[in-house]
């Protein structure tokens, strides 16, 4: 009787392993569903931001976006985010 149990279950389990097998074979994934890629737009072109020769950039909070982002600074100390253009004030946050 326990060589009966013992070959029914490894029929059993060699029959899932193998529907497991084609199972996923026939739902893999084919690469074919995926939208091409394109670049990001930029929100505002450089040039425009630009101006007058930047002294330097750096990270600050921008209030538009309210998050950190970098910017442009000039002499006066204003700056310029350069994603959304937002321009603040010399020496204001």
């Amino acid at each position: 009787m326990n060589e009966h149990i013992t070959l029914g279950a490894s029929i059993l389990m060699g029959s899932l392993v193998g529907a497991t097998g084609l199972a996923r074979y026939y739902a893999r994934p084919t690469g074919r569903h995926r939208a091409p890629r394109r670049p990001a737009p930029v929100a505002v072109p450089l040039d425009q931001l630009l101006g007058e020769q930047p002294e330097s950039t750096e990270y600050a909070h921008c209030p538009h976006e309210d998050t950190e982002r970098p910017h442009l600074a000039d002499a006066s100390g204003a700056l310029t985010c350069t994603t959304c253009g937002h321009h603040t004030a010399g020496g204001a946050w």
